[in-house]
């Protein structure tokens, strides 16, 4: 047996401004991913809003373990797929929080792990197919601010692989 470190890192990619998601690491059949760490970060910025912009929102993130066949046909997202088969989920918090009222109100907010996060399960690939590590963002919105919408998000996973000789 062969063990590896595989890094996957993504930015921008399949933004929808409340959601997104990408294909990060690809797990060949009979390897296992030993463990992960993985990070993913956002921001937004808009002047002009005085109360603060997401409201009663929250972001939810998550490292998702699939079929690599079915993407981009599926596509899993943390809050309206919560029940698919998850690596990694939890709930982002704003890490920066800005306010400036210098000449108009304007908010800037990033969301981000301060490290890397451990993915605590592992996953063996015993069937025929080729399954994939998908990163996945989603914010439920409540009070939402018209023209929320997040511009940029990156992401990143370091997966320990094991190979079979």
């Amino acid at each position: 047996m062969t063990d590896g470190w595989v890094r996957a890192t993504q930015h921008d990619t399949n933004n929808n401004g409340f959601f997104g998601y990408v294909r990060m690491i690809n797990v060949s059949p009979g390897q296992t991913c030993l463990k992960a760490w993985w990070n993913i970060g956002m921001y937004w910025l808009e002047a002009g809003v005085d109360t603060y912009p997401p409201g009663g929102s929250i972001l939810r993130v998550g490292v998702a373990w699939l079929n690599a066949d079915t993407m981009p046909a599926l596509n899993l997202t943390p809050i309206s797929d919560a029940s698919a088969d998850w690596m990694a989920i939890t709930t982002l918090n704003p890490e920066i929080v800005q306010l400036s009222r210098a000449t108009n109100v304007a908010w800037q907010i990033n969301w981000s792990f301060h490290i890397d996060e451990p993915i605590k399960s592992m996953r063996r690939n015993d069937t025929e197919d080729t399954f994939s590590l998908q990163m996945a963002c989603e914010f439920s919105l409540h009070e939402e601010d018209p023209g929320f919408t997040i511009p940029a998000w990156w992401s990143s996973i370091d997966a320990l692989i094991r190979t079979p000789d």
